[in-house]
């Protein structure tokens, strides 16, 4: 029987690894050593997707790509990575990934609340909430609200002693959130899923 489930496994920072019909995808792997807490990343998918050639975020030489069959339709919508279009910290890439009724988002290092249509109607959204780099707790509470995804794994923030010091830690972002479940390393998606923020328990 074929499986519509989608699972989604949270390595630390803003890396996810998405798979759905035996396709993996691999956000933003950080460098060896670039994001303070993080061990090596040794990872093997089907495609890895950068949202921006920063190193806690290109580390490409991080996976080990197989051939496969991609099922997802992919939209690649350009941002900007701070509060003064780009001019401090470059451009972002959001990445939104379509198939068999299902819309997922990985928002990179977005930097500034943004208007993005392709952000309507998604399931799915992996989006950063620790300030400083990207867009705060309240930012990105903001953006939730305005476009209502069902599920959001929140990243790019301080996970205990995880992360950068001068980002926020994520109880900033959780405290703004009514339904927070807390999952082991994998969360799997279906369309019979609650709505609801997602905690990975190696994450604090």
């Amino acid at each position: 029987m074929k499986d519509n489930s989608i699972s989604f496994r949270w390595w630390g920072h803003s890396c996810f690894q998405v798979t759905y019909q035996d396709y993996s995808i691999v956000f933003d792997p950080y460098q060896m050593g670039s994001v303070p807490g993080y061990p090596p990343l040794h990872l093997i998918a089907n495609e890895v997707h950068c949202s921006h050639d920063h190193a806690d975020h290109n580390g490409v030489s991080q996976v080990q790509i197989q051939p496969g069959t991609n099922p997802w339709q992919m939209q690649y919508i350009d941002t900007f990575h701070d509060h003064h279009q780009g001019a401090h910290r470059g451009k972002n890439i959001v990445t939104v990934l379509s198939a068999d009724g299902y819309r997922i988002a990985h928002l990179g290092d977005l930097g500034c609340i943004s208007t993005i249509n392709a952000l309507n109607d998604c399931d799915v959204w992996m989006i950063p909430v620790g300030g400083y780099y990207t867009i705060s707790a309240l930012e990105a509470k903001a953006m939730i609200d305005m476009y209502q995804p069902k599920v959001v794994l929140p990243m790019h923030a301080r996970f205990g002693q995880k992360g950068y010091a001068e980002i926020a830690p994520i109880n900033d972002f959780l405290t703004e959130c009514s339904h927070v479940k807390v999952v082991d390393s994998v969360y799997t998606y279906t369309k019979d899923s609650p709505s609801e923020t997602i905690l990975f328990d190696k994450s604090v």
